[in-house]
């Protein structure tokens, strides 16, 4: 039995706000919660941020866009399998979402070792 409320949770796809504790280097440190560029202005202040992060607010498409061509300019598997692990460790959002839109792409880099 699906109700209204779940047909409305099931619609939103707006970004829901961090909670937590962590602040400043904390926030940065944790690629769970690290967004990059794409905190909102309102994010860092009440995160502490402001200073510690690019102050062009950048969105997650375009994070993603960008990431997706620094992906395509690696020069061999390996090299692109480094990328994504380098991504995942700082970014996890972002890496989630960049695999998540080329998974066909994407999972073999991921999921086989390289021979380069």
């Amino acid at each position: 039995m699906t109700t209204d409320r779940n047909k409305t949770a099931e619609r939103d796809t707006t970004r829901k706000p961090l909670r937590g504790t962590a602040r400043g280097r904390a926030v940065l440190a944790d690629p769970r919660f690290n967004r990059g560029t794409a905190f909102t202005d309102e994010e860092r202040r009440a995160l502490g941020l402001v200073g510690l992060v690019p102050p062009r607010v950048l969105t997650q498409d375009e994070q993603a866009d960008r990431a997706y061509a620094q992906f395509r300019e690696q020069p061999s598997d390996l090299a692109k399998n480094v990328y994504l692990t380098a991504l995942h460790d700082r970014n996890e959002v972002l890496f989630y979402r960049l695999v998540g839109d080329h998974l066909e792409e994407m999972l073999p880099i991921v999921y086989t070792v390289p021979k380069d």
